[in-house]
């Protein structure tokens, strides 16, 4: 009597989707930071307090391991972007326009009650619109993570920019005219099949009493 031939069983791994991480950064303290002046993209060299915020941020995220780093082209954002990688080891700094500073126009160097006595309908000529931030910053993201699925990436970036992503990602729930984002902060998402989800806003736990707003 024949032996009943059994079927093959397939035996394909169960893979999990891959998941890309990034570490959104904003920069150290300039002293128009401290003293709530837009600067917009002048190239503002970071003070003794932004580059220790910078520092500690550096040495908490030396704790995981990144496969890039990437920066905004302005002068602050790079320059934490310079100290970071020093820390880190990494020996390459990618520069993406699309995370630049917000141009502030006319606002440039003002401080917000300035801003408001002298543009009290909100409309300053000159001044690039948080859509438009929002919209570039958001295709920046996108383009990093196609690119670099799996991978583990850092971006050091601007208020408006990152908090333009973190209000897209969260439907607008949290981010631009929403909440503040304080200065050295990480926010961390994650990309999966082609979906943005946001692991954890406007970190600060890491700056050991130096956060600050601005």
């Amino acid at each position: 009597m024949r032996e009943a031939v059994r079927p093959a069983v397939a035996t394909v791994a169960e893979t999990s989707p891959v998941t890309t991480t990034v570490a959104l950064v904003r920069h150290g303290q300039t002293d128009a930071n401290r003293d709530q002046r837009l600067q917009g993209r002048e190239d503002r060299e970071m003070n003794e307090k932004g580059k220790e915020q910078v520092r500690l941020s550096a040495e908490h995220l030396a704790a995981y391991p990144w496969d890039l780093l990437v920066s905004s082209p302005t002068r602050r954002a790079l320059q934490s972007a310079e100290l970071i990688a020093q820390r880190l080891g990494i020996t390459h700094i990618e520069i993406v326009p699309e995370f630049m500073a917000r141009e502030p126009g006319e606002a440039h160097n003002l401080t917000p009650r300035e801003i408001d006595e002298r543009f009290p309908d909100g409309q300053v000529p000159g001044s690039e619109s948080r859509e438009h931030v929002r919209e570039r910053a958001m295709r920046g993201l996108n383009h990093l993570a196609q690119t670099n699925e799996g991978k583990r990436i850092l971006i050091v970036a601007h208020r408006e920019g990152i908090n333009g992503i973190v209000w897209v990602v969260s439907g607008g729930q949290l981010g631009t005219g929403i909440s503040q984002l304080k200065i050295g902060s990480i926010t961390l998402l994650e990309y999966q099949q082609g979906e943005w989800r946001l692991a954890d806003y406007n970190g600060t736990g890491h700056l050991d009493g130096f956060a600050t707003e601005r």
